[in-house]
């Protein structure tokens, strides 16, 4: 009985570690580096934008994501912003 409720409890901690690290993995980065609100990147690889395309990029990611915002200005929202889906962490100069 011992032994069963041990073996169980280390696959148990295997099982909930391997998933930490596969969700760390995943977390995506999108910087945002314009005040324009038109939903596309700027480098081609997905890793910048505006603001509205960051999320986008980051909604796609599964795990806890960031956008760093690398400007500094106000954003005109042309339309209401995309749900974020998942968590987010948002840095920024202010």
């Amino acid at each position: 009985m011992c032994r069963t409720i041990r073996v169980t409890t280390f696959i148990l901690f295997a099982f909930v570690c391997l998933s930490l690290s596969i969700q760390t993995a995943n977390a995506a980065v999108c910087t945002v580096n314009t005040l324009a609100d038109a939903g596309v990147g700027t480098n081609g690889s997905g890793g910048a934008g505006d603001l509205r395309y960051c999320i986008l990029q980051t909604n796609l990611s599964p795990g806890s994501d960031t956008i760093a915002i690398a400007v500094t200005g106000s954003i005109s929202l042309l339309s209401s912003l995309p749900v974020i889906t998942d968590s987010l962490i948002i840095n920024g100069s202010g």
